[in-house]
């Protein structure tokens, strides 16, 4: 998979994450599947797909990016396949457009770490990584029992899987423990990706135990 078309399938084509949060959807049963950092919209198409009883709502900042996706929603939209998107800044358009209008225990995809727009923006730009925004936002709407996953996160079991640095921190436990912990009493129940496909990145799941890893 090379670098222009690995953004037209589901999670980048890993397809092992796709396996995972299909069974968490369908266990956990799941109605709403939040996506931030849309990129070329295959994940969220993806789900869409997949799931005809679950809303698929995603953001995207960068606005090239958007009216990219855009234009392969409004086609899918053709054969009935609906996803929300929404332009903007992650953690603003999750407070107060997406998370009043979701159901109990809604799943998040948080991959909204790293763009085209950021980095051609520099790394000095304030809203270059919205992650602990977004968590903070989620935090208000607990209640909601929600399921979180983030991409690019480091894994200690496979550390070898490539994950992301905000400003040369690495995106880990520690970088958002103490947000996570706004979310879900301590100890937080989570367990991180063992196996991956395509471009091997790290995953953490959060909100649920190992009992639904694959």
């Amino acid at each position: 998979m090379t670098e222009e078309t690995r953004g037209l399938t589901a999670f980048d084509g890993d397809t092992v994450a796709l396996e995972t949060v299909s069974r968490i959807l369908r266990t956990e049963g799941c109605k709403d599947f939040v996506e931030t950092g849309t990129f070329e919209g295959g994940t969220s198409l993806g789900i869409a797909r997949a799931f005809s009883d679950v809303t698929v709502w995603t953001t995207e900042k960068d606005p090239t990016l958007f009216k990219k996706a855009l234009q392969r929603f409004c086609k899918a939209r053709l054969d009935g396949v609906v996803v929300r998107n929404l332009f903007g800044y992650s953690a603003a358009l999750l407070e107060q457009k997406i998370l009043p209008d979701l159901r109990p225990r809604p799943f998040f995809w948080l991959d909204a770490h790293i763009s085209i727009w950021n980095v051609q923006h520099g790394s000095a730009f304030p809203e270059h990584y919205p992650l602990r925004d977004e968590i903070k936002a989620i935090a208000a709407f607990k209640h909601l029992r929600p399921i979180i996953a983030i991409h690019d996160f480091y894994s200690p079991t496979r550390p070898e899987f490539s994950f992301d640095q905000d400003h040369g921190v690495r995106l880990d436990w520690a970088y958002i423990e103490d947000v996570i912990t706004l979310v879900y009493p301590s100890p937080v129940p989570h367990f991180h990706n063992t196996e991956a496909t395509g471009n091997k990145v790290g995953i953490v799941y959060i909100g649920l135990d190992s009992s639904l890893a694959l």
